[in-house]
């Protein structure tokens, strides 16, 4: 059955059912508003600065470099920031409903972090895309409540990422 819905009792449509939810679409395909989800890749680059030691942030930039200070960052070079994310896609991590997967895919590896979205997320940032452990919010916020940080990117990825010609994908998925 597609779509799930109906059933009886004391619901709030006609002859006492209830509505089925509103579909959604992946893809082109149909799907039930509670499995509604959605998936965007970032594409970024590798730098000899890349340090990843902050413990509650990981960052993405199209900035072309890096300091030795940004020890949040694990790429630049980013094809965009929060900003230029689809508007789809900033609408959902606008939900605080959303759960957020942010997966970092370079040198063969990949790493997950889980999140959720929140309805003071701005996404307006032209450059910079913050993954946050804490409940900030800014316009360079992509997620918050994460389950991991810049500290925590597996020391291969990140020797990896060292090399300025290191390419790696930031992988934005949200569910609601």
């Amino acid at each position: 059955r597609r779509g799930g819905g109906g059933g009886g009792g004391g619901g709030g449509g006609r002859n006492g059912t209830r509505a089925p939810p509103r579909p959604s679409t992946y893809n082109g395909l149909l799907l039930p508003r509670r499995l509604a989800a959605m998936m965007f890749e970032v594409g970024f680059r590798g730098h000899e600065n890349v340090r990843s030691l902050h413990r509650t942030t990981i960052e993405v930039t199209t900035a072309p470099g890096l300091t030795p200070a940004g020890d949040c960052i694990v790429g630049v070079g980013a094809d965009c920031g929060c900003a230029g994310l689809p508007q789809p896609l900033r609408k959902a991590l606008r939900d605080a409903a959303a759960r957020v997967r942010v997966t970092l895919i370079a040198g063969g590896q990949e790493y997950a972090v889980q999140g959720r979205g929140h309805g003071a997320l701005s996404l307006s940032h032209p450059t910079d895309m913050v993954i946050r452990r804490s409940a900030f919010t800014c316009p360079r916020t992509l997620a918050v409540g994460c389950d991991g940080s810049a500290s925590a990117v597996p020391r291969p990825m990140v020797e990896a990422l060292q090399s300025p010609s290191a390419r790696g994908v930031l992988r934005i998925e949200v569910r609601r």
